[in-house]
């Protein structure tokens, strides 16, 4: 729970900070502060991969069942639209709401539904929540911790307090994600988790591109690989294939 628990401090001093700084931010320090983060992403992932492919940790795991299980689960993430349902999602809750209330209350409404969509709607919440419950291991989240504080700040300066209740989404979201995480690792032999190690940090490697602009990267498909890298790479060891 660590991750989590800095992450919701994170998103509430970077709430209060664009509070205090409304319309005082500059859109081009708000741009590299989130090109930093991408950059740290990008290494996070590789490194994730890396510890998993090559180095052994929690045991090392051969690179074609990743290779299979991303390939495989982007074609049926793609197919079942997960990223495009991601995007939908956001779109309705959020004119739901604005239907709700109306225009004036629907302000605040929005800030709380947008922030907390950003915050835990997305690869990174997932494979950052199951790496901090499997293995203790909270970069990935430590990272995202600081990518959602400086949005936040952002998103306060804009739409106003209602950012501030995010807090509580992500606590309650990624501590059940962490808990399942945590459950399933009692479960889950070395090898099958190694695979989710290395699957996931692609895919975070992934995420990195995507806030760099430097490719367009659809990871929310790719989410399917979680699931499918465990079981390939039994199979692959089962078979004694290299």
């Amino acid at each position: 729970m660590t991750g989590t628990l800095v992450n919701v401090g994170t998103v509430i001093a970077g709430s209060t900070i664009g509070l205090v700084l409304r319309k005082r931010l500059s859109r081009d320090g708000t741009t590299a502060a989130m090109q930093g983060v991408g950059l740290v992403t990008l290494f996070v992932g590789i490194q994730m991969a890396w510890e998993a492919l090559v180095t052994g940790e929690p045991e090392r795991v051969s690179l074609l069942p990743i290779l299979l299980s991303l390939a495989l689960g982007g074609y049926l993430g793609d197919r079942a639209g997960i990223e495009a349902w991601l995007e939908r999602m956001g779109r309705r809750v959020e004119e739901a709401v604005e239907r709700r209330w109306g225009q004036q209350d629907g302000h605040f409404a929005r800030a709380f539904v947008a922030s907390s969509l950003l915050f835990v709607v997305g690869p990174m919440t997932v494979v950052g929540s199951f790496n901090d419950g499997m293995f203790g291991d909270y970069r990935v989240l430590l990272t995202k911790a600081v990518m959602d504080g400086i949005a936040s700040t952002a998103f306060a300066a804009t739409l106003g307090p209602g950012v501030l209740l995010s807090a509580g989404t992500i606590l309650v979201y990624q501590g059940a994600l962490t808990a399942a995480g945590a459950i399933a690792g009692r479960a889950l032999d070395p090898v099958s988790l190694a695979a989710i190690s290395a699957a996931g940090g692609l895919v975070i490697a992934g995420i990195g591109f995507n806030l760099l602009e430097a490719a367009r990267v659809r990871t929310g498909n790719l989410l399917p690989a979680l699931a499918l890298a465990p079981l390939l790479a039994w199979l692959w060891r089962a078979l004694g294939l290299p």
